[in-house]
């Protein structure tokens, strides 16, 4: 028998002084001060929507509230790891998402960097796993789209080690072309292209600018051209992520669970399958069995997903990585694996 999940409702609210261990102060202030415009048009009857802030990230009256939010439920589901004594598990689920927000940008519908000023919080915080030294804190993003945001604020950090697991679209030299969609022969063009985000190079038809890219001795990117199937995903999972993570030696892993990863995914669908979510963290809590573990929310874009591939990924945090009970079959063929790296 499982023993209940236990439902927090958060409350916190970080000050914008305890945001900049990850953001610039600058740029927190240009979000309050976009935040008060917003709010000063809805209360003069227009539109509140804010469009020139960041890249894709609207802002109304009550996005900073919101993300704020966001990463106090973040810096709470830490305490909870690292205050527990029996070292529970702890899943945050957050919205606003927070891995494409760097330093001094919002991107992608993410304003916060949330897991990534969560990992700065646990590495800090004033639980030691071994008292003397800081924790060593893993993040391990799965979401489809890459995590620049959590890698810019990362970068370099001392006791961090990131690991971003993303889709690369295909693309045409030649043509200077994603190829993701579908080519359009007499219109010699590909329709609806650029699965990735951000854009690692520029597509000029579709008028998407390159992104810069973080490079980190602290960064491993590991990223699959084109939909794969679920085993190949778990394969690079298994042969590049694990032993950079076995290497770390972490006291804490944290996820970033993008459900827009799973096979379908209408803007995302890099091939996992809900039962890919629990093999992975299932996998890495058996692997790992003296690390504390627990994940956030990230992207996910349809209905039907949420459904299906969020419950293995809070079932994996939850069971006992000792259980033997197989509540995944999917997970049998890759237990051993697991197991075997202890």
């Amino acid at each position: 028998m499982l023993a209940p999940i236990s439902l927090v409702s958060s409350s916190r609210m970080p000050d914008l002084k305890e945001l900049e261990i990850g953001h610039d102060a600058q740029y927190l202030a240009e979000f309050a001060a976009c935040t008060a415009r917003s709010q000063a048009l809805a209360l003069a009857g227009e539109d509140p929507f804010i469009s020139d802030f960041g890249k894709e990230a609207d802002v109304t009256p009550g996005t900073l509230d919101a993300a704020r939010l966001a990463v106090g439920a973040a810096y709470d589901m830490i305490d909870v790891l690292l205050q527990s004594p029996s070292g529970d598990t702890a899943f945050g689920l957050v919205w606003p998402p927070g891995h494409h927000a760097e330093r001094d940008l919002a991107m992608g519908f993410c304003y916060l960097s949330n897991i990534a000023l969560a990992a700065l919080y646990a590495r800090d915080h004033q639980v030691q796993l071994n008292p003397g030294r800081r924790n060593r804190v893993v993040v391990i993003d799965i979401d489809h789209h890459r995590g620049n945001g959590t890698a810019d604020v990362l970068a370099s950090q001392a006791d961090t080690l990131l690991i971003d697991v993303s889709y690369r679209s295909p693309y045409d030299d030649s043509r200077e072309r994603f190829t993701d969609g579908l080519y359009d022969a007499v219109q010699d063009r590909y329709r609806g292209g650029a699965k990735e985000y951000p854009y690692s190079r520029p597509d000029k038809e579709l008028e998407l600018d390159a992104h810069p890219m973080i490079v980190a001795p602290n960064v491993l990117s590991v990223e699959l051209e084109g939909e794969q199937s679920p085993e190949a995903i778990l394969e690079r999972f298994l042969e590049e992520v694990f032993p950079r993570v076995r290497d770390f030696s972490p006291d804490l892993i944290l996820w970033s669970v993008g459900l827009d990863s799973a096979m379908g995914d209408p803007i995302g669908g890099l091939g996992n399958l809900p039962s890919s979510f629990y093999t992975m963290i299932r996998g890495f809590r058996i692997a790992f069995p003296d690390a504390r573990h627990g994940g956030l929310l990230e992207g996910g874009y349809d209905e039907l997903r949420w459904f299906t591939c969020l419950p293995p990924a809070l079932l994996a945090f939850h069971e006992r990585p000792e259980d033997s009970v197989n509540r995944c079959k999917a997970f049998r063929k890759y237990r051993e694996a697991f197991a075997s790296k202890v």
